[in-house]
């Protein structure tokens, strides 16, 4: 087993060998973007199963992709 040098990771259990820092915190998610859609028909499907309000809500083009985004505020 290889030694584990910094108390930092010794007390956090970290096994790791890298010099990440991200490994120091523990509120670490996975970003979570919005869903993308191949046809605007899909999204607006979806968003109508996912009971999304369309009065709040827009149908965002990307260059090939469609995604289902709260409206900016203007």
């Amino acid at each position: 087993m290889a030694k584990i040098h910094t108390r930092a990771k010794r007390l956090l259990g970290i096994t790791s060998t890298q010099r990440k820092h991200r490994f120091y915190f523990t509120s670490v998610t996975a970003k979570k973007g919005h869903k993308s859609f191949d046809t605007k028909e899909k999204a607006m499907e979806w968003a109508k199963q996912n009971s999304v309000d369309m009065k709040t809500h827009e149908v965002h083009t990307l260059r090939t992709k469609f995604q289902v985004r709260p409206i900016p505020r203007q």
